[in-house]
Protein backbone atom coordinates (compact mmCIF):
# COMPACT_ATOMS: atom_id res chain seq x y z
CA UNK A 1 0.00 0.00 0.00
CA UNK A 2 2.83 2.40 0.89
CA UNK A 3 4.54 1.79 -2.46
CA UNK A 4 1.26 2.32 -4.34
CA UNK A 5 0.53 5.57 -2.48
CA UNK A 6 4.05 6.83 -3.20
CA UNK A 7 3.57 6.07 -6.89
CA UNK A 8 0.31 8.02 -6.91
CA UNK A 9 1.63 11.01 -4.96
CA UNK A 10 4.86 11.37 -6.93
CA UNK A 11 3.11 11.26 -10.28
CA UNK A 12 0.25 13.49 -9.13
CA UNK A 13 2.82 16.21 -8.34
CA UNK A 14 4.59 15.68 -11.68
CA UNK A 15 1.34 15.96 -13.63
CA UNK A 16 0.45 19.20 -11.83
CA UNK A 17 3.89 20.60 -12.65
CA UNK A 18 3.66 19.47 -16.28
CA UNK A 19 0.41 21.36 -16.85
CA UNK A 20 1.61 24.38 -14.86
CA UNK A 21 4.64 24.64 -17.16
CA UNK A 22 2.22 24.81 -20.09
CA UNK A 23 0.21 27.58 -18.43
CA UNK A 24 -2.68 25.35 -17.32
CA UNK A 25 -3.84 25.23 -13.70
CA UNK A 26 -5.30 21.85 -12.83
CA UNK A 27 -6.62 20.19 -9.72
CA UNK A 28 -5.97 16.51 -9.16
CA UNK A 29 -7.81 14.28 -6.74
CA UNK A 30 -6.45 10.79 -6.21
CA UNK A 31 -8.42 7.74 -5.09
CA UNK A 32 -7.32 4.37 -3.75
CA UNK A 33 -10.49 2.98 -5.29
CA UNK A 34 -9.66 2.21 -8.95
CA UNK A 35 -13.35 2.51 -9.91
CA UNK A 36 -13.77 6.10 -8.74
CA UNK A 37 -11.72 8.38 -11.02
CA UNK A 38 -11.57 8.86 -14.79
CA UNK A 39 -7.80 8.19 -14.87
CA UNK A 40 -6.32 4.85 -13.84
CA UNK A 41 -2.88 4.06 -12.42
CA UNK A 42 -1.11 0.98 -13.80
CA UNK A 43 2.26 0.80 -11.96
CA UNK A 44 3.11 -2.57 -13.53
CA UNK A 45 2.87 -0.96 -16.98
CA UNK A 46 4.37 2.37 -15.85
CA UNK A 47 1.44 4.24 -17.37
CA UNK A 48 -1.55 6.34 -16.33
CA UNK A 49 -4.38 6.02 -18.84
CA UNK A 50 -8.04 7.06 -19.17
CA UNK A 51 -10.56 4.52 -17.97
CA UNK A 52 -11.98 4.55 -21.50
CA UNK A 53 -9.00 5.37 -23.72
CA UNK A 54 -9.28 6.22 -27.40
CA UNK A 55 -8.31 3.61 -29.97
CA UNK A 56 -5.01 5.44 -30.59
CA UNK A 57 -4.06 5.34 -26.90
CA UNK A 58 -5.02 1.69 -26.63
CA UNK A 59 -3.10 0.70 -29.77
CA UNK A 60 0.04 2.51 -28.60
CA UNK A 61 -0.01 1.02 -25.11
CA UNK A 62 -0.55 -2.48 -26.47
CA UNK A 63 2.19 -2.23 -29.08
CA UNK A 64 5.01 -0.83 -26.92
CA UNK A 65 6.45 -3.27 -24.43
CA UNK A 66 9.77 -4.42 -23.00
CA UNK A 67 11.49 -6.84 -25.39
CA UNK A 68 14.18 -8.00 -22.96
CA UNK A 69 14.24 -11.61 -21.80
CA UNK A 70 13.02 -14.78 -23.46
CA UNK A 71 9.96 -15.31 -25.62
CA UNK A 72 7.84 -16.40 -22.64
CA UNK A 73 8.48 -13.14 -20.80
CA UNK A 74 7.69 -11.08 -23.88
CA UNK A 75 4.43 -12.95 -24.52
CA UNK A 76 3.54 -12.57 -20.84
CA UNK A 77 4.05 -8.81 -21.00
CA UNK A 78 1.83 -8.52 -24.07
CA UNK A 79 -0.96 -10.54 -22.44
CA UNK A 80 -0.68 -8.51 -19.22
CA UNK A 81 -0.96 -5.21 -21.11
CA UNK A 82 -4.07 -6.32 -22.93
CA UNK A 83 -5.68 -7.54 -19.69
CA UNK A 84 -4.95 -4.31 -17.82
CA UNK A 85 -6.07 -1.93 -20.57
CA UNK A 86 -9.24 -3.85 -21.41
CA UNK A 87 -10.34 -4.02 -17.76
CA UNK A 88 -11.90 -0.51 -17.78
CA UNK A 89 -9.72 0.28 -14.78
CA UNK A 90 -10.82 -2.67 -12.65
CA UNK A 91 -7.22 -3.95 -12.54
CA UNK A 92 -5.78 -0.50 -11.82
CA UNK A 93 -3.88 0.20 -8.59
CA UNK A 94 -5.75 3.48 -8.09
CA UNK A 95 -7.43 6.31 -9.94
CA UNK A 96 -7.67 10.09 -10.13
CA UNK A 97 -9.66 12.96 -11.59
CA UNK A 98 -8.08 15.97 -13.29
CA UNK A 99 -10.13 19.17 -13.46
CA UNK A 100 -9.19 22.14 -15.62
CA UNK A 101 -8.22 20.27 -18.79
CA UNK A 102 -9.95 19.92 -22.15
CA UNK A 103 -12.31 17.21 -23.26
CA UNK A 104 -9.50 15.66 -25.32
CA UNK A 105 -8.25 13.67 -22.35
CA UNK A 106 -9.41 10.35 -23.78
CA UNK A 107 -6.67 10.88 -26.39
CA UNK A 108 -3.98 11.29 -23.72
CA UNK A 109 -1.73 8.91 -21.84
CA UNK A 110 1.03 9.42 -19.28
CA UNK A 111 4.22 7.35 -19.46
CA UNK A 112 6.36 7.07 -16.33
CA UNK A 113 10.06 6.55 -16.94
CA UNK A 114 13.12 6.58 -14.70
CA UNK A 115 14.06 10.20 -15.42
CA UNK A 116 10.81 11.85 -16.47
CA UNK A 117 7.05 11.72 -16.93
CA UNK A 118 5.65 12.06 -20.46
CA UNK A 119 2.23 13.19 -21.64
CA UNK A 120 1.40 11.66 -25.01
CA UNK A 121 -1.31 13.67 -26.78
CA UNK A 122 -2.70 11.76 -29.74
CA UNK A 123 -5.12 14.57 -30.64
CA UNK A 124 -2.36 16.97 -31.74
CA UNK A 125 0.55 14.49 -32.07
CA UNK A 126 2.75 16.03 -29.37
CA UNK A 127 4.57 14.71 -26.33
CA UNK A 128 5.39 16.81 -23.25
CA UNK A 129 8.12 15.70 -20.86
CA UNK A 130 8.77 16.94 -17.32
CA UNK A 131 11.86 15.88 -15.40
CA UNK A 132 11.55 14.15 -12.04
CA UNK A 133 12.84 16.05 -9.01
CA UNK A 134 15.04 13.09 -8.07
CA UNK A 135 17.08 13.43 -11.25
CA UNK A 136 20.10 15.74 -11.58
CA UNK A 137 19.38 18.93 -13.47
CA UNK A 138 22.57 18.47 -15.50
CA UNK A 139 21.15 15.51 -17.43
CA UNK A 140 18.13 17.53 -18.55
CA UNK A 141 20.30 20.55 -19.36
CA UNK A 142 22.50 18.27 -21.44
CA UNK A 143 19.47 17.02 -23.39
CA UNK A 144 18.03 20.49 -23.95
CA UNK A 145 21.32 21.99 -25.11
CA UNK A 146 21.70 19.24 -27.67
CA UNK A 147 18.15 19.61 -28.96
CA UNK A 148 18.40 23.41 -29.20
CA UNK A 149 21.69 23.33 -31.08
CA UNK A 150 21.09 20.43 -33.48
CA UNK A 151 18.43 20.24 -36.16
CA UNK A 152 18.31 16.94 -38.04
CA UNK A 153 15.54 15.15 -39.87
CA UNK A 154 15.97 12.19 -37.50
CA UNK A 155 15.06 14.33 -34.45
CA UNK A 156 11.43 15.09 -33.51
CA UNK A 157 10.58 18.79 -33.89
CA UNK A 158 11.19 20.70 -30.63
CA UNK A 159 8.11 22.91 -30.12
CA UNK A 160 8.69 24.65 -26.77
CA UNK A 161 10.69 24.13 -23.60
CA UNK A 162 11.44 25.43 -20.12
CA UNK A 163 13.81 24.87 -17.22
CA UNK A 164 12.73 21.29 -16.55
CA UNK A 165 10.35 20.41 -19.40
CA UNK A 166 9.95 20.37 -23.17
CA UNK A 167 7.31 19.64 -25.77
CA UNK A 168 8.03 18.05 -29.13
CA UNK A 169 6.34 16.33 -32.04
CA UNK A 170 5.10 12.87 -31.15
CA UNK A 171 6.33 10.29 -33.65
CA UNK A 172 3.65 7.70 -34.29
CA UNK A 173 5.31 4.48 -35.30
CA UNK A 174 7.06 1.35 -34.13
CA UNK A 175 10.26 0.89 -32.17
CA UNK A 176 13.03 -0.89 -34.04
CA UNK A 177 13.29 -3.34 -31.13
CA UNK A 178 9.80 -4.62 -31.99
CA UNK A 179 10.60 -5.54 -35.61
CA UNK A 180 10.58 -9.29 -36.17
CA UNK A 181 11.35 -9.36 -39.90
CA UNK A 182 15.14 -9.56 -40.12
CA UNK A 183 15.33 -7.95 -43.56
CA UNK A 184 13.30 -4.91 -42.47
CA UNK A 185 15.25 -4.74 -39.22
CA UNK A 186 18.63 -4.71 -40.95
CA UNK A 187 17.52 -2.08 -43.47
CA UNK A 188 16.23 0.22 -40.73
CA UNK A 189 19.29 -0.42 -38.58
CA UNK A 190 21.47 0.69 -41.49
CA UNK A 191 19.41 3.88 -41.82
CA UNK A 192 19.78 4.51 -38.08
CA UNK A 193 23.54 4.11 -38.30
CA UNK A 194 23.56 6.63 -41.15
CA UNK A 195 21.90 9.13 -38.79
CA UNK A 196 24.65 8.62 -36.22
CA UNK A 197 27.23 8.90 -38.98
CA UNK A 198 25.78 12.26 -40.11
CA UNK A 199 26.02 13.65 -36.57
CA UNK A 200 29.57 12.32 -36.24
CA UNK A 201 30.62 13.98 -39.51
CA UNK A 202 29.29 17.37 -38.37
CA UNK A 203 30.87 17.28 -34.90
CA UNK A 204 34.20 15.56 -35.61
CA UNK A 205 37.37 16.83 -33.91
CA UNK A 206 40.72 15.08 -33.55
CA UNK A 207 42.42 14.75 -30.18
CA UNK A 208 45.85 13.59 -29.16
CA UNK A 209 45.63 10.07 -27.65
CA UNK A 210 47.44 11.11 -24.47
CA UNK A 211 45.31 14.21 -23.98
CA UNK A 212 42.03 12.40 -24.62
CA UNK A 213 42.87 9.46 -22.33
CA UNK A 214 43.91 11.91 -19.59
CA UNK A 215 40.64 13.78 -20.08
CA UNK A 216 38.65 10.56 -19.66
CA UNK A 217 40.58 9.64 -16.52
CA UNK A 218 39.96 13.10 -15.03
CA UNK A 219 36.24 12.84 -15.69
CA UNK A 220 36.15 9.36 -14.16
CA UNK A 221 37.96 10.63 -11.05
CA UNK A 222 35.65 13.65 -10.74
CA UNK A 223 32.53 11.48 -11.04
CA UNK A 224 33.86 9.07 -8.42
CA UNK A 225 34.29 11.94 -5.97
CA UNK A 226 30.58 12.72 -6.32
CA UNK A 227 29.50 9.14 -5.54
CA UNK A 228 28.87 7.57 -2.15
CA UNK A 229 31.57 4.90 -2.43
CA UNK A 230 34.34 3.94 -0.05
CA UNK A 231 37.92 5.12 -0.74
CA UNK A 232 39.16 1.61 -1.65
CA UNK A 233 36.52 1.26 -4.38
CA UNK A 234 37.37 4.73 -5.69
CA UNK A 235 41.11 4.06 -5.76
CA UNK A 236 40.87 0.65 -7.44
CA UNK A 237 38.52 2.05 -10.08
CA UNK A 238 40.99 4.83 -10.85
CA UNK A 239 43.84 2.29 -11.03
CA UNK A 240 41.91 0.27 -13.60
CA UNK A 241 41.29 3.42 -15.64
CA UNK A 242 45.00 4.17 -15.45
CA UNK A 243 45.89 0.73 -16.81
CA UNK A 244 43.62 1.22 -19.82
CA UNK A 245 44.95 4.74 -20.27
CA UNK A 246 48.51 3.43 -20.65
CA UNK A 247 47.43 1.16 -23.50
CA UNK A 248 45.16 3.78 -25.07
CA UNK A 249 47.99 6.30 -25.29
CA UNK A 250 49.85 3.94 -27.62
CA UNK A 251 47.29 4.55 -30.37
CA UNK A 252 49.14 5.26 -33.61
CA UNK A 253 46.65 7.88 -34.84
CA UNK A 254 44.85 10.94 -33.55
CA UNK A 255 41.54 10.05 -31.86
CA UNK A 256 38.42 11.05 -33.84
CA UNK A 257 36.03 12.43 -31.19
CA UNK A 258 32.38 13.27 -31.94
CA UNK A 259 29.06 14.09 -30.32
CA UNK A 260 27.61 10.65 -29.55
CA UNK A 261 24.19 9.43 -28.46
CA UNK A 262 25.78 7.18 -25.79
CA UNK A 263 22.63 5.05 -25.35
CA UNK A 264 22.18 3.95 -28.94
CA UNK A 265 20.05 0.79 -29.11
CA UNK A 266 16.92 -0.43 -30.95
CA UNK A 267 14.50 0.68 -28.21
CA UNK A 268 15.62 4.28 -28.79
CA UNK A 269 14.87 4.17 -32.52
CA UNK A 270 11.36 4.93 -33.77
CA UNK A 271 10.20 4.19 -37.32
CA UNK A 272 7.12 6.08 -38.53
CA UNK A 273 4.49 4.78 -40.95
CA UNK A 274 6.42 6.18 -43.92
CA UNK A 275 9.54 4.26 -42.89
CA UNK A 276 11.41 7.34 -41.67
CA UNK A 277 13.82 6.77 -38.80
CA UNK A 278 13.96 8.92 -35.65
CA UNK A 279 16.55 8.66 -32.88
CA UNK A 280 15.05 9.27 -29.42
CA UNK A 281 16.23 9.83 -25.83
CA UNK A 282 19.30 12.04 -26.05
CA UNK A 283 19.75 12.60 -22.30
CA UNK A 284 23.08 10.76 -22.26
CA UNK A 285 24.62 12.49 -25.30
CA UNK A 286 28.25 13.38 -24.77
CA UNK A 287 31.65 13.54 -26.45
CA UNK A 288 32.99 10.10 -27.27
CA UNK A 289 35.30 8.49 -29.79
CA UNK A 290 33.74 7.92 -33.20
CA UNK A 291 33.78 4.19 -32.41
CA UNK A 292 31.59 4.39 -29.29
CA UNK A 293 28.03 4.42 -30.69
CA UNK A 294 28.77 1.63 -33.21
CA UNK A 295 30.18 -0.47 -30.35
CA UNK A 296 27.05 0.16 -28.28
CA UNK A 297 24.68 -0.81 -31.10
CA UNK A 298 26.55 -3.45 -33.10
CA UNK A 299 28.58 -5.11 -30.36
CA UNK A 300 26.40 -4.55 -27.29
CA UNK A 301 29.06 -2.53 -25.45
CA UNK A 302 26.63 -1.44 -22.71
CA UNK A 303 25.33 -4.94 -22.03
CA UNK A 304 26.67 -6.41 -18.76
CA UNK A 305 29.02 -8.72 -20.69
CA UNK A 306 29.38 -6.51 -23.75
CA UNK A 307 32.82 -5.15 -22.94
CA UNK A 308 34.03 -8.61 -21.90
CA UNK A 309 33.09 -9.97 -25.32
CA UNK A 310 34.76 -7.12 -27.21
CA UNK A 311 37.95 -7.32 -25.17
CA UNK A 312 38.18 -11.07 -25.66
CA UNK A 313 38.24 -10.81 -29.45
CA UNK A 314 39.19 -7.23 -30.30
CA UNK A 315 41.38 -8.44 -33.17
CA UNK A 316 38.49 -10.28 -34.82
CA UNK A 317 37.21 -9.12 -38.19
CA UNK A 318 33.65 -8.53 -36.96
CA UNK A 319 34.80 -6.34 -34.08
CA UNK A 320 37.15 -4.29 -36.26
CA UNK A 321 34.57 -3.71 -38.99
CA UNK A 322 31.85 -2.77 -36.52
CA UNK A 323 34.05 -0.25 -34.73
CA UNK A 324 35.40 1.36 -37.90
CA UNK A 325 32.21 1.46 -39.99
CA UNK A 326 31.99 5.27 -39.88
CA UNK A 327 35.73 5.97 -39.91
CA UNK A 328 37.82 5.94 -43.08
CA UNK A 329 40.98 4.81 -41.27
CA UNK A 330 41.53 1.06 -41.05
CA UNK A 331 45.03 0.59 -39.66
CA UNK A 332 44.63 1.50 -36.00
CA UNK A 333 46.39 -0.30 -33.19
CA UNK A 334 43.26 -2.22 -32.19
CA UNK A 335 44.36 -2.91 -28.62
CA UNK A 336 44.74 0.83 -28.02
CA UNK A 337 41.46 1.58 -29.79
CA UNK A 338 39.58 -0.92 -27.64
CA UNK A 339 41.30 0.47 -24.55
CA UNK A 340 39.71 3.83 -25.37
CA UNK A 341 36.34 2.07 -25.54
CA UNK A 342 37.04 0.51 -22.15
CA UNK A 343 37.85 3.95 -20.70
CA UNK A 344 34.68 5.42 -22.17
CA UNK A 345 32.73 2.47 -20.79
CA UNK A 346 34.24 3.06 -17.34
CA UNK A 347 33.19 6.70 -17.58
CA UNK A 348 29.66 5.66 -18.53
CA UNK A 349 29.48 3.32 -15.53
CA UNK A 350 30.26 6.21 -13.15
CA UNK A 351 27.43 8.22 -14.72
CA UNK A 352 24.97 5.32 -14.39
CA UNK A 353 26.13 4.67 -10.81
CA UNK A 354 24.75 8.06 -9.77
CA UNK A 355 21.24 6.63 -10.26
CA UNK A 356 21.99 3.90 -7.71
CA UNK A 357 22.69 6.49 -4.97
CA UNK A 358 23.71 4.59 -1.80
CA UNK A 359 24.13 1.37 -3.85
CA UNK A 360 26.63 2.98 -6.23
CA UNK A 361 29.53 1.16 -4.57
CA UNK A 362 27.97 -2.26 -5.13
CA UNK A 363 27.29 -1.38 -8.77
CA UNK A 364 30.90 -0.31 -9.36
CA UNK A 365 32.26 -3.34 -7.46
CA UNK A 366 30.84 -5.63 -10.17
CA UNK A 367 32.69 -3.60 -12.80
CA UNK A 368 35.89 -3.70 -10.75
CA UNK A 369 35.68 -7.49 -10.33
CA UNK A 370 35.47 -8.06 -14.08
CA UNK A 371 38.47 -5.85 -14.87
CA UNK A 372 40.54 -7.33 -12.03
CA UNK A 373 39.97 -10.80 -13.46
CA UNK A 374 40.97 -9.63 -16.91
CA UNK A 375 44.18 -7.98 -15.81
CA UNK A 376 45.09 -11.02 -13.69
CA UNK A 377 44.61 -13.23 -16.78
CA UNK A 378 46.94 -11.04 -18.84
CA UNK A 379 49.82 -11.02 -16.37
Amino acid sequence: MLKKNRFMQENKALIERLFYNRGIDVEIQGFNNPRQGKWCFYPRLSIIAPRKPSAAVNDYALSHYDTRGGIHRIVGRKIARRAYLNSFGLLAAGSMDITGISQEEKHWMFLIRKRALYLLDFSDATVTSVQKNSQPRQSFKNLLEFRKNHDYSFLPNLIEYGEDWYRETFIKGKLLSLYENSSDYNTLLSQSLDCIKALAKDTLVFKDPREYSDELCRRIANNLEELSVDPDCRNVYKQIAGQYSEKAQQLNKMVPVVRAHCDFHPANIMVDKQGEVYILDWEANDQRSIWYDPAVMLLGLRRPDGLREILSKFDGEKVSEALLFNDGEKNYNMESLVSFLALENLLGKTIIAADFKERAGAFLDRTIQFHRERFDENR
